[in-house]
């Protein structure tokens, strides 16, 4: 590729470098924010990877570690969500990093985790269900970006991808409808719900609670 735009330059260098160490192509890969816990004992054959050593990596992803191996029969990847603070000037599609590198390395799936907060108001007319309670599941069903911002940003001359990839697609219902199943068998908490997406790292005011539940998340 002739004069490759930098997220390409960098998720190339880092895919074949990974190739070159015989990491295996993932089928899925777990984007964990609310840090690893024990997942990375539950892979079989597991390995891991500082990536600082591995080449094209940006610098907020520097400090991780990748973790990889087989899940139930399935080639995956863990890491921890970004422990690097993002620097003046870096480029949106910085902290989507390793979500653009499984893409091209083979992945399929993404499963993504943070912790949150429930917010207590609907729109008006609209059926709240069982309120979420602590330690609940939430896995959703569709997300508002509230935060300004977009990984898509500035990566227009990319060749990984459309330009505008379909967001309907993002959340997968039959994924979703197979995790309620296993959590109501596991007779654990879960509910489907609509994410409110924000730029941290800060805590909402009240007024902002507010104004996000009524917008639908």
């Amino acid at each position: 590729m002739e004069n490759p735009c930098a997220l390409d330059a960098a998720v190339f260098a880092a895919a074949g470098d990974l190739q070159a160490r015989e990491v295996p192509e993932p089928t899925a890969l777990f984007l964990l924010g609310t840090g690893l816990g024990i997942l990375p004992t539950r892979l079989h054959r597991s390995r891991r990877l500082p990536l600082e050593r591995v080449e094209g990596v940006p610098h907020p992803w520097r400090d991780a570690l990748l973790h990889f191996g087989t899940f139930n029969g399935l080639a995956v990847w863990m890491i921890e969500d970004a422990p690097g603070d993002p620097r003046e000037g870096d480029a949106p599609w910085f902290e989507a990093f390793p979500v653009w590198l499984a893409a091209a390395a083979g992945a399929s799936t993404l499963v993504c985790t943070s912790a949150g907060h429930a917010l207590p108001r609907v729109r008006p007319g609209e059926d709240a269900g069982e309120p979420l309670s602590i330690g609940s599941l939430a896995l959703l069903s569709d997300h508002v970006n509230f935060s300004g911002t977009s990984p898509l940003i500035a990566v227009g001359e990319s060749r990984l991808g459309p330009m505008f990839p379909d967001q309907s697609l993002v959340h997968d219902r039959e994924l979703r409808r197979t995790a309620l199943g296993v959590c109501a068998d596991l007779g654990l908490h879960a509910r489907e719900a609509v994410e409110g997406c924000t730029c941290g790292p800060t805590l909402e005011r009240r007024a902002e609670r507010r104004w996000f539940a009524e917008a639908g998340a």
